[in-house]
C-alpha cells in the first residue's frame, strides 16, 4: 500500500524525509512481523511505499508510525485468508484409512483442505477442485486383502 504524507492542515508535504514504520500485531497482542517502508521515486509527492509477507491465515492490527506516533486511522485491522489449495499441506484422517468394512457397513475418512502455508480451508472450495483417493488392497500377515487382483461379483 502507499502512504502520502502530509502535514497537520492535510497538505501534501514536500519534504521527504520521513520516517514511517509498519508492524502487524496478532490475536495476542504481540508484534508478530514487521514491513518495510520505501520511498518513492523521487519526487515532491512525498510518498512511500510499504510492503509485508504473512503466511498465517487469521486476522491482524496494522499500525503504521511516524516516529513514534500512530498515523491517522491506525491501528487498521487487516484478515489474511488462506491462499489456494495444495494437495501436498492438506491433510487426511479417519477409520476407513486403515479400517475397511463389508456392506451395508461404512468406512469414512475426511479431507482438511489447506494451502501451502499449512492454513485449513474453512470455506467451500470455488472451481470443484478435486481430490483423487486410491484404494489398494493388502495382503500381510497382520493386514487384511488377497493376493492378486480382487474377486468378481456379479449379481
Amino acid at each position: 500500500f502507499t502512504i502520502q504524507a502530509k502535514d497537520a492542515y492535510e497538505n501534501t508535504r514536500e519534504d521527504t524525509s520521513s520516517a514511517f514504520s509498519v508492524s502487524l500485531h496478532g490475536s495476542g497482542g504481540t508484534p508478530v512481523s514487521s514491513g518495510s517502508i520505501i520511498e518513492d521515486p523521487p519526487s515532491t509527492a512525498a510518498t512511500y511505499t510499504a510492503s509485508f509477507n504473512l503466511q498465517n491465515a487469521k486476522g491482524y492490527q496494522v499500525f503504521l508510525k511516524y516516529g513514534n506516533d500512530n498515523l491517522k486511522g491506525s491501528p487498521f485491522s487487516l484478515t489474511v485468508k488462506p491462499a489456494g489449495l495444495c494437495g501436498t499441506t492438506s491433510t487426511i484422517r479417519g477409520t476407513g484409512l486403515t479400517a475397511s468394512s463389508i456392506s451395508p457397513t461404512k468406512s469414512a475418512f475426511t479431507i482438511q483442505a489447506r494451502d501451502e502455508y499449512g492454513n485449513a480451508k474453512t470455506q467451500g472450495i470455488a472451481g470443484s477442485s478435486q481430490f483423487v483417493v486410491r484404494v489398494a488392497r493388502t495382503a500381510d500377515a497382520n493386514q487384511q486383502g488377497t493376493n492378486g487382483l480382487p474377486p468378481m461379483y456379479s449379481s
